[in-house]
């Protein structure tokens, strides 16, 4: 009886220890998660004066995370506008297209389609003649054709070369449009967050497509737009480690290219 009295004790004093390993483990990960929102409350990164709200572009899920999460740490609602018809094929496409779409419900934050405008088009009698699946493959081949087209010439244009900003100045453009149409009046992009990209072509990209839509929707010379383009470095004050860390822990899927073809076959 004293030797099963033994074996108790030393079974409690084991499950006792393990608690307090379990619970110190959790006060290590929570003083860690405390300790990065400390410092994002403290980022010198700029925000503009009467900043609530910023139309969020999205290249994709791993590159939105922490940018999203720093905007939310400083109650700036961001929308999130996922327009990327230079994605190639169809099936990357579709993936990161759905990975943008799950952080964002998972968070709840409103999430906009930009590349949906092609299937609320169609006629209403042709929906019940055509699938589901045939309206996602000719809206998407007919997006990427017109990109394609806004390329042309450029297509052996090396990465970071002249393709690539014309390439950031077609997206921004239809992002300035839908925030001047939604009335939000900043704009940004998670392009800026990618190490492989030229900071300073989609700063340059973003600038001038807000110029362009405040010059078309005033219509008297190019004056005050009310559209405004957030240029920012999303590459510093932690936000590419944090960004590492999310990924893992959303399990997002994680491409290896840009995302056009002729980027696709620059990492062959």
């Amino acid at each position: 009886m004293r030797l099963i009295g033994r074996i108790r004790r030393i079974r409690r004093i084991r499950r006792i220890g393990l608690i307090g390993e379990i619970m110190a483990q959790n006060l290590r990960i929570s003083e860690k998660n405390t300790n990065f929102a400390t410092k994002m409350k403290k980022s010198s990164i700029i925000v503009p004066e009467g900043l609530k709200r910023v139309l969020l572009h999205a290249c994709c899920a791993p590159c939105s995370s922490a940018i999203v999460e720093w905007l939310c740490a400083h109650e700036i609602e961001p929308i999130i506008f996922y327009f990327n018809p230079n994605i190639y094929p169809q099936e990357e496409y579709e993936i990161r297209k759905a990975e943008s779409k799950r952080h964002a419900e998972s968070l709840g934050i409103q999430w906009i389609d930009g590349d949906g405008g092609c299937q609320m088009s169609v006629v209403s009698s042709q929906w019940s003649v055509e699938s589901q699946e045939s309206r996602v493959e000719r809206c998407y081949n007919q997006a990427h054709a017109e990109w394609l087209e806004a390329m042309h010439g450029l297509e052996n244009e090396p990465e970071r070369g002249s393709r690539c900003a014309r390439c950031f100045y077609y997206r921004m453009l239809t992002t300035a449009k839908k925030a001047q149409e939604l009335g939000i009046p900043y704009f940004a992009t998670t392009l800026a967050s990618s190490r492989w990209k030229n900071l300073e072509q989609i700063n340059a990209a973003g600038e001038r497509a807000a110029e362009d839509v405040g010059c078309k929707m005033l219509d008297v010379g190019c004056k005050m737009a009310d559209v405004h383009f957030w240029a920012q470095n999303w590459r510093k004050e932690g936000l590419q480690e944090r960004r590492n860390a999310l990924l893992k822990e959303y399990a997002f899927y994680n491409q290896q290219y840009c995302g056009c073809e002729f980027s696709m076959h620059s990492k062959s």
